[in-house]
């Protein structure tokens, strides 16, 4: 009865934490490796971008809040001192599980809209990376330029509108340029897409090495060196070499003659390249029935 119950639970939940913790570890490699497929050749990805970008803007934040909510209540009741199982049936309340749901429809449709209309999926695409943009420029733009105190200095009518256009401002000039460049949009916001990917990650790489060699040399140099490697600390430096990075595969792509793909990055890149022959069946399948 009860007893076996608890039992099922327990070992579904060992099983649930060995496989987030390979997931967790694998997770960061998977990362960069993508991205640097993105660099490299981001136009076979084109259907993987395009879908990538309309569920980020619509159903992602869905479904990170709903996890939130459920990780909050999970945490709440082992807090309490309930056990483990208990904790998970907590979490996995109606409510949440719905707005997981509603997260998925919403997302499937704005992809769906992305694939029928054109215009739609650039202006999706634009929305996406500025978001990606605003996360390296909005923090040196706070503290360098329109920080708190000159806010708190203006009229509250100036403040609004100064306010929301730091706030909005790389959003809507990424959705105008989507716009106005639709052929190369897909390429420019891959090469961006797999650009912050490397970045991130080469930079967290980077900051484990130099604070362990600083732990083990005790240099001052590279503690201030490891701690550089922040983003959250030093955005502008993050920001810089991910704009660089980008720009420098785009121009790369956008000139390059057009070949056909090598064996060795398909064999590489061969789940993400099968996901792209799956969504793009997907667009044509779905075309052919309108």
């Amino acid at each position: 009865g009860f007893g076996m119950e608890e039992e099922v639970v327990g070992s579904g939940l060992q099983g649930m934490d060995t496989w987030l913790t390979v997931v967790s570890r694998a997770y960061g490699p998977i990362k960069l490796l993508f991205g640097l497929g993105l660099l490299v050749n981001g136009t076979a990805f084109a259907h993987l971008i395009l879908f990538t970008h309309a569920f980020n803007i619509s159903g992602a934040p869905v479904l990170r809040a709903a996890a939130l909510k459920m990780i909050a209540a999970s945490h709440v009741r082992s807090l309490s001192g309930a056990d483990r199982s208990h904790a998970v049936k907590a979490a996995l309340h109606p409510q949440p599980l719905l707005e997981v749901l509603g997260g998925l429809h919403y997302g499937v449709v704005a992809c769906i809209a992305a694939v029928v209309s054109p215009v739609a999926g650039a202006a999706g695409v634009g929305l996406s990376v500025g978001q990606i943009i605003d996360r390296h420029v909005q923090p040196v733009v706070r503290r360098y330029w329109i920080t708190s105190r000159k806010l708190q200095s203006m009229a509250e009518g100036q403040r609004l509108w100064v306010d929301t256009a730091v706030s909005k401002g790389s959003q809507l000039l990424s959705v105008l340029v989507a716009l106005c460049s639709i052929k190369y949009i897909n390429v420019l916001s891959g090469s961006l897409l797999g650009a912050q990917w490397v970045v991130e990650q080469a930079l967290l790489y980077l900051q484990d090495i130099l604070g362990l060699l600083a732990t083990k040399t005790r240099s001052p140099l590279l503690h201030k060196a490891a701690s550089n490697c922040c983003q959250q600390t030093h955005p502008l430096i993050g920001g810089s070499l991910t704009i660089g990075v980008a720009a420098a595969s785009f121009f790369s792509q956008y000139s390059a003659v057009p070949r056909p793909t090598s064996m060795p990055f398909k064999v590489l890149f061969c789940l993400p390249l099968f996901t792209e022959k799956v969504l793009s069946a997907f667009k044509w399948i779905f075309l052919s029935r309108k």
